[in-house]
């Protein structure tokens, strides 16, 4: 009985830090995913702006 039950417990104990440790790595990958995504949409900002600017010369032209 006492060996069945400690083996029960150290298989729970490695699972939760296996989950922990996968938790760790999607956060680490979705903080670089955000940070990605943020520079990019200010790039297409900054781009899109020189497009209209232009555009706008064009127009006036």
């Amino acid at each position: 009985w006492t060996t069945s039950g400690n083996n029960s417990a150290s298989t729970s104990t490695n699972t939760s830090t296996r989950t922990v440790t996968r938790h760790k790595k999607a956060r680490v990958a979705t903080s670089i995913i955000d940070s990605v995504s943020k520079s990019g949409v200010q790039m297409t900002i900054a781009t899109s702006r020189i497009i209209w600017s232009g555009v706008n010369s064009m127009l006036h032209l």
